[in-house]
This record gives structure tokens, C-alpha cells and sequence, in this order.
């Protein structure tokens, strides 16, 4: 099954979008997890502050729970804005 897990975090300042920016860089360059098959980050087209992360996964783990990466992602994103975490499952036959 292909799903998503997205997390976007809006700073307010640019010294916690740059720490923020500086933080999803590692992430996407660190060694992946099983089932992860890319990780991409984005940046909002209009409002500066908005990032967001998203690990795209190729496994038949839980739906209902989020992965431990990002849950670590996560804790460290709310030092630096609000974040909102959400899972989404690829269009296919059954969903």
C-alpha cells in the first residue's frame, strides 16, 4: 500500500525558519526506514514561514499510526511553530 505522511510547520520568524529548513535538510538526508521511499521537502509559494515535509512510504504498516520518524520530527518542529501531521493514502482500488 502507498501512503503519505505530511508535516507542515509554520514558523514566524526567520531565525526558526531557517533552523526549521536547516532540521528538514538533515532529516531528508538521513538513512531511510523501511518501506520509506522518498522524502521531499516544500516550501509555501506565497507565505514565507510555511514548510513542510513528506515521507512517502511503500509498506503495510498501520495506517492509523504515524511512524516513529515523524513523530520525531514532529516533537522537534513544535520548538520552532505550529505543525500540523497527517497521514494520506494513494487513490487506488479499495480507497
Amino acid at each position: 500500500m502507498k501512503w503519505m505522511e505530511f508535516i507542515k510547520v509554520r514558523t514566524t520568524g526567520a531565525e526558526d525558519r531557517l533552523r526549521a529548513l536547516n532540521f528538514l535538510n538533515a532529516v531528508q538526508n538521513s538513512p531511510g526506514e523501511p518501506g520509506l521511499m522518498e522524502t521531499k521537502i516544500y516550501v509555501h509559494s506565497s507565505y514565507i514561514g510555511d514548510l513542510s515535509i513528506a515521507f512517502y512510504r511503500d509498506n503495510d504498516e498501520p495506517i492509523s499510526m504515524y511512524s516513529e520518524l515523524a513523530l520525531l520530527v514532529v516533537n522537534e518542529l513544535k520548538k520552532m511553530g505550529f505543525v500540523h501531521h497527517s497521514i494520506w493514502l494513494e487513490k487506488g482500488e479499495g480507497t
